[in-house]
Formats: C-alpha cells, structure tokens, sequence
C-alpha cells in the first residue's frame, strides 16, 4: 500500500499547528504497518521539516485559503497521483472549502480511495456557490473522518447527504507532554519572566491566529478582554499567544481599564510549555473541532474556561461541559466562571479534573494512530 497525505490551507513560516501533528501522526501510524507515505503541503519551513522524517517525499502545494484559490492545485494533484500511483489519498482540510479542487482531482483516478478528515465545524449551510461542488466533491470520498462527535453531528446535520461519518478525535502527544510537565516552568519563574506580580494569577489565550473578532475563523480575542474586564478578582493576567493586530488589541484591552495586565506573548515555536505553568487557559473560539491546545492543557492539569464548542463534550460529557463553557456572547457568564477558577472547590475545577483523567486514560497519540490506521485498512485494495 502506498499513502498520499494531502494538507491545503497552512501557509508561511508560523509554529507547525495542531493539524500538522495530527498529520505527522497519520504518516507515522502508515510508516509503522510498512506503508510507504508521500505528503503535498504548501511551502512552510516548521511544516516540512515536522513531516519530513516519516515520508519518502514531500511535494508543494500552492496555499488555499478560500474559495478563490479555486483550481490552483487541480493540476499539481494530478500530477502527484500520476507520479506516485498512491491506493489512498486523505485529505486534512481545516475548512470545509479549501482543497476541494484536489479533492474532486483525485476522484478522477478511479483506482485511489479517497479519506478526507474535517477539522473544524461547519457554522451554518454551505451557499448557494459553494454547495453544488462540494456536494460533487464529496461524491468522491469513500470515507469522512471527524475529529469530534460533535463536528460529525453538525456537518451530517448541515449537510443532507453525508451519513455515517467515522469519529477519530484528536490526541496529545503523550511522550512529549511528559517530557514538558516533568521540566514545568516554576509558576514564580514564569511570573518573573513576564514580568508579573509576584501574586499575579495567570491565564493563558493560545491560538496560531488571533483577531480581535471573528474574521476568518480565527480566535477572538475582544470576548475574553471584556469578560476579564467583569472578573472581580484583579489579580488576574493574561498572556496571549500567537499572531494578532496587536496594537488595535493594546486599545481595545486600555479602553476596557485591563491593559495593564495583557501581555501579548506572540508566535512561539510551542506554546504548552507556557501553558503548563500558568492557572487557567481561557478562550472564546465559536469555531473548533477538538482544540489540541485545549486537550494539551487537560493532560497537564490546567483548567480550561471555554466557549461551547465542538469536541469539548467529547472529553467531558455534557454534564461536565456545562460546568466549564459558556456561551460566547454572555461575558457575564464568562467572568462568573473566571472568578470561580481559583476555588479548586468549584464545580469547574472538579470538572477539568475528571478531564484531566479522561484526556490522560483515551486521547493519547497511541490510540489515535490505531484508530487512524483502521481507517486506512478498511480501503486497502492491494
């Protein structure tokens, strides 16, 4: 068997993302059954050089972000199957419009299966656009893979004629997180490198990409500041990580009277280390599958105060859940929550708890390579 792992979307030379792990782990999964593995990915340093010692061969891919990218890797994907001759295509989409021009390519290599795995839900139906090709897309696929049963639920909802997805959730990489809580930065050492009062309490905001709002999916920011405005304990700080329009977020967080205690971290290379060492990891995303960065957290034993979202039930259970989310336009809630965080009394300390033992027991990088690579079996026509 031969293998073709396929990743539109990801672009520059940012930190290699949670979707690239779970790709790395695809390949590693095919390497360990003896299956030969080539990847398409567009141009990224970190990207590459992650994936690099578990395939044969990497190809590049032009950067699809939207719609209007549109057939830039039409020919490249035929190309690619023309010199390879993979059994198996999977496609690790993060949006479900990216890719779809290779997507529909592959189908027309009668004798490649196609997997295609989802990341993110999809917030409301497809338009009119847009439907009709990814609905043709879709025909082609032998086989949908979920990160959550959340993210299985709504697309099978949104879209009539997918049924019957497979739920493969996302997982931490255990050897490397045990390495890191081993080596856990000193809760005083990491005040002290960021420069905090020695009595700060601190919370931890983690995307690749962040905005004050909801553009592009990314994670915003702007709930959580008014939310930390509301909180009544002020000792409280917040480090952001990741990429974002600082300076507008520096206003916005000043206007909002807690300026004084955001600091924006920016892109680092991996951001468990910091993670691991603070109180509290909070987020207001509205768009995830099953956040690695949120899992990441559980295993290490840092509460997390998050929206409602996909894929955090499946670690929870929904009587849990409701202890740790809110809904994302209810600050009020948000705060009332944040200043429960620091009672390990509370019901959303003793929820993240018993999810700290759920993320430790079932989402490891083991059963995930097993449950990835039954998938694979099941289309091996060789």
């Amino acid at each position: 068997m031969k293998l073709c792992l396929v990743m539109p979307g990801a672009s520059g030379d940012g930190p290699v993302t949670g979707t690239a792990g779970v790709l790395r782990l695809c390949a590693i999964a095919a390497g360990d059954h003896g299956v030969e593995v080539v990847v398409a990915l567009p141009q990224s340093t970190p990207l590459h050089e992650s994936i690099a010692p578990h395939c044969s061969e990497i190809e590049t891919f032009h950067s699809a972000s939207d719609k209007r990218d549109f057939g830039r890797n039409a020919l490249p994907m035929h190309q690619l199957l023309r010199r390879h001759e993979p059994d198996i295509v999977h496609f690790h989409v993060p949006s479900f419009q990216w890719g779809l021009d290779a997507v529909l390519t592959a189908g027309l290599h009668r004798s490649v299966r196609v997997v295609r795995t989802e990341h993110n839900p999809l917030m409301s139906p497809p338009s009119r656009s847009t439907a009709p090709v990814l609905r043709a897309a879709d025909r082609v696929v032998d086989e949908f893979v979920y990160v959550s049963a959340g993210n299985r639920r709504r697309y099978e909802e949104l879209l009539s004629w997918r049924s019957d997805g497979t739920v493969v959730t996302n997982s931490v990489d255990t050897e490397l997180m045990d390495a890191w809580c081993a080596d856990r930065e000193d809760p005083a050492a990491l005040r002290a490198r960021f420069d905090l009062p020695d009595d700060a309490r601190v919370a931890v905001f983690v995307a690749g990409s962040w905005n004050l709002d909801d553009e592009a999916g990314r994670r915003p920011l702007m709930p959580v500041l008014e939310a930390m405005a509301l909180v009544g304990d002020r000792s409280w700080h917040l480090l952001v990580i990741g990429d974002g329009p600082r300076d507008e977020a520096q206003r916005a967080a000043d206007g909002l009277g807690v300026g004084n205690r955001v600091t924006f971290v920016g892109v680092v290379p991996d951001a468990a280390p910091i993670t691991i060492a603070a109180d509290l990891l909070v987020s207001a995303s509205h768009y995830e599958g099953c956040s690695i960065s949120y899992l990441e957290a559980w295993y290490a034993g840092v509460p997390i105060l998050v929206a409602e979202v996909d894929g955090v039930e499946d670690v929870t259970g929904p009587d849990d859940m409701s202890s740790l989310t809110f809904d994302r336009s209810d600050a009020a809630r948000f705060a009332e929550l944040w200043d429960r965080a620091a009672d390990p009394d509370s019901d959303l300390r003793r929820a993240n708890a018993r999810a700290t033992e759920t993320v430790r027991e079932r989402f490891t990088d083991e059963r995930f390579k097993d449950e990835m690579w039954s998938v694979y079996e099941r289309h091996d026509t060789t």
